[in-house]
């Protein structure tokens, strides 16, 4: 993942999914990652149909709000209101079991 301004992201990802596999040394590698870098990317940790419902979910309220327009593209808004974080979708990623299970063994 790129960005002129952010630079390259480190993928996380293989550490993440030996970490949910059982392999318990990469705990500490992650969060010395962590650490050294304030944040962990990873890809694939949780279902992608799961976080799409959620994105769509978060795309429809910010249409609804009218700070976005339909292709998700953010709007000028006099109002500001904040997307349903409670839509099912959200909260089924949010609470997904494979996120509990990473973060209990990464702390």
């Amino acid at each position: 993942l790129r960005s002129a301004h952010l630079g390259e992201l480190r993928d996380s990802s293989e550490l993440s999914q030996r970490l949910t596999s059982g392999h318990l040394r990469a705990a500490s590698r992650l969060r010395a990652r962590l650490w050294a870098d304030g944040y962990l990317f990873v890809r694939g940790l949780l279902p992608a149909d799961s976080v799409r419902a959620a994105q769509l979910s978060l795309l429809s309220q910010m249409r609804i709000l009218g700070l976005s327009d339909d292709r998700g593209k953010a709007c000028s808004s006099q109002e500001q209101h904040a997307p349903n974080l409670c839509s099912p979708e959200v909260l089924a990623v949010l609470n997904h079991p494979d996120l509990f299970y990473f973060l209990d063994h990464l702390f």
